[in-house]
């Protein structure tokens, strides 16, 4: 009788499966936002630029128009307003767009991303979302481009999870806390399915 005994991580990988985070992040980001055909970051890179340039746009001219109705201090729910205009992918979750900028904000790069890197990411979007005091142990990246300006990794981030998280005028944290952990079920639930395929 054989047997075979797999112990530790990244058996898969060492197979030539594309079960990486680095994978499913690619394969998602050129399905939402791209043909769906890309091999690998490199070739999709400016197009995910033009997509981050664009999403911060909608945001800023949703945020105007709120202004311009309603007077000063009023939000919404910006994610639901305007991420039509993101992607023609029904599928598209508050999550994509929070690790769409991470890809931009954090100092590490998506394709060595590991499970603890992930689940940091999801950590920092949300204890900034619901403005929960904490110790960061992301590292951010000094300088991003964005749009005609720059910032600091960890501003640019807060800033991007600030409007992604909004729900509606009121935002308390239990409306937000529910909707990012609904987001994050449906994000997970495609996840999988990559993994299985």
């Amino acid at each position: 009788m054989k047997q075979l005994i797999v112990l530790g991580n990244g058996f898969d990988l060492a197979c030539g499966l594309k079960s990486s985070y680095a994978d499913f992040f690619q394969q998602r980001f050129s399905e939402l936002f791209c043909d769906g055909k890309s091999k690998n970051f490199e070739e999709i890179e400016v197009i995910l630029k033009e997509k981050r340039d664009s999403i911060l746009f909608s945001i800023s001219n949703r945020k105007r128009e709120i202004t311009d109705i309603y007077g000063a201090d009023r939000e919404c729910d910006y994610f639901k307003d305007c991420s039509n205009k993101w992607s023609s992918n029904t599928g598209l979750t508050r999550w994509d767009i929070i690790f769409l900028f991470a890809q931009l904000c954090i100092g590490k790069e998506t394709n060595l991303y590991e499970w603890q890197d992930v689940e940091l990411i999801i950590l920092e979007a949300v204890s900034i979302a619901l403005g929960k005091k904490y110790i960061s142990r992301v590292s951010y990246k000094e300088k991003v481009s964005i749009g005609y300006s720059s910032g600091n990794g960890r501003s640019v981030f807060a800033d991007l999870i600030y409007y992604i998280s909004r729900v509606s005028s009121i935002n308390n944290s239990s409306e937000i806390a529910n909707e990012l952990l609904n987001e994050l079920k449906k994000f997970e639930a495609i996840f999988s399915k990559y993994i299985a395929k």
